[in-house]
């Protein structure tokens, strides 16, 4: 824009003054308004990377779940230390094939009517030999097995006294239902989270049994009364534990928002309902891995910390693919590569070198990523009070400088694993029930599902039969429970 202004042949000084004094003027204002442009185009400009990395966001670069990646599933990213490998069985494994069985429960011999040259009928004692192909099916649906138990009373001959005998154990004064039946009811829905209604119907086709749901529902209530103890068993095996991991996820009851902890080892798996995320096992001891949230660093009694490498893979992938941050990708193929030398080691821990090489590189790729943010432009805030906002891959970076040690403990410890994945695995069927049966109508129904559903995972970790571990009692399984080594005391 030009600015123009009438020539002067006077010496008018007052007047050349006041021209002055305006253009001055309507310069200030320009830049006033220049300046508001280029810090608007500044806002727009962060609001629209913000958006892009947004967009770019899914489940293998950030903590989105798979559910939210919408038609298009994105492409796990490449490990550069991951040779490719064809689909299938690969060299050393031993797979195993569908054997006949020499004891077969039911023969059926076909012998040809007619001989296919002549036509001759053929019978039984003409054959000379056969040929065998076995089939292996379930039988058909059986029905209810009913059993009668009947006290008899007995008159005794010498003083006419009459005794009635005692009903088993079990047996009360209604119709019970046997523990066979109520263990398969149990696993079907609890462990294969089969809906009430469909479990109904289920039994129903299958065997002839006529249940009710509220009946399904009362045997789940009775069995997590009864596992009471067995599961105080379990958490205090999992406190004294040298190593564990923990993870939280949100849970709908009522439609209020709780919260789903557990905490779980090699051989337990402990499951609780929380009203915040921060309901941590506050008397939690040894070493415990998780995902860098605050709480969990709330707990007085553990030793040292382990975090994710999962969790901060994928946020170093977002901000390679979204942002270009060249640091991040180099920092992710050095964890890539040091999980790598972890698992070769095969539970050998590192040598100092290579424990001194990895520490080294990642602090100077992290400087140099503190270097690469501090070289921005701010980011543009809204007003003035309140903490600056900073970008993702700045707080990263912080997280990474401030829990350097626990980042890296799994270099340093063998029995410390990388990643989170115990934990992830032990919340996943709980996410997945809401979505199949809905989400839990009252407090009480979602933790007696929370107590049998901690026994069953313990159960699969220590080996045992589903349905064997249901109709057990539960004196029975603690005796047979098997603990991780506890931390060792003090002197």
């Amino acid at each position: 824009m030009k600015l123009r202004f009438p020539f002067f042949h006077t010496t008018d000084v007052p007047a050349l003054v006041e021209a002055l004094a305006v253009r001055d003027a309507r310069i200030q204002e320009l830049e006033d308004t220049v300046a508001e442009l280029k810090q608007t185009i500044a806002r727009q400009a962060a609001l629209i990377a913000e958006l892009e990395r947004r967009l770019g966001l899914n489940s293998t670069n950030s903590s989105k779940p798979p559910s939210r990646d919408g038609l298009t599933t994105p492409r796990a990213p490449k490990r550069t230390h991951v040779k490719g490998r064809k689909p299938g069985g690969q060299k050393g494994y031993k797979g195993t094939t569908l054997l006949r069985s020499e004891t077969p429960d039911h023969v059926e011999d076909h012998v040809p009517p007619a001989c296919a040259h002549c036509g001759h009928t053929l019978d039984d004692g003409m054959s000379v030999r056969f040929e065998i192909r076995q089939v292996q099916d379930l039988p058909e649906p059986l029905p209810l097995c009913v059993v009668d138990h009947r006290a008899h009373v007995g008159i005794c001959p010498q003083c006419n006294g009459d005794t009635k005998a005692s009903f088993p154990e079990g047996v009360g004064s209604w119709v019970p239902y046997d523990p066979n039946l109520t263990g398969l009811v149990l696993d079907l829905n609890t462990h294969q989270l089969l809906p009430v209604k469909r479990l109904v119907a289920t039994l129903r086709d299958l065997f002839g049994v006529h249940l009710s749901p509220g009946t399904v529902v009362n045997m789940v209530s009775r069995r997590a009364s009864a596992y009471g103890g067995l599961v105080d068993t379990i958490r205090t095996g999992v406190v004294q534990a040298r190593v564990k991991h923990m993870d939280e996820t949100r849970l709908r009851i009522d439609g209020r928002l709780h919260w789903l902890h557990v905490a779980c080892t090699n051989l337990l798996t402990y499951l609780w309902i929380g009203k915040g995320r921060g309901d941590v096992m506050l008397a939690a001891r040894g070493l415990v891995v998780h995902d860098c949230w605050k709480s969990s660093f709330a707990m007085p009694n553990v030793v040292g910390h382990g975090l994710c490498c999962a969790h901060i893979l994928r946020e170093l992938e977002g901000l390679f693919q979204c942002g270009r941050e060249k640091w991040a990708r180099t920092l992710a193929e050095l964890l890539s590569g040091a999980v790598h030398e972890c698992n070769l080691a095969r539970g050998r821990p590192l040598s100092s070198t290579t424990m001194r090489a990895i520490a080294d590189s990642s602090d100077r790729i992290v400087a140099e990523g503190f270097r690469y943010h501090e070289a921005l432009s701010p980011l543009p805030s809204k007003g003035r009070r309140g903490r600056t906002k900073r970008r993702k891959g700045y707080n990263l970076l912080l997280r990474l400088r401030d829990h350097r040690a626990s980042v890296l403990l799994f270099t340093r410890n063998p029995q410390v694993p990388a990643t989170n994945n115990m934990a992830e695995l032990a919340v996943r069927m709980e996410k997945v029930q809401p979505k199949i049966s809905g989400r839990f109508r009252s407090r009480q129904g979602a933790l007696n599902r929370t107590l049998i559903r901690t026994v069953l995972a313990t159960a699969r970790k220590q080996g045992w039969n589903m349905l064997e571990t249901l109709r057990a009692s539960p004196e029975d399984l603690v005796d047979r429970l098997v603990v991780d080594l506890p931390v060792q005391a003090p002197g």
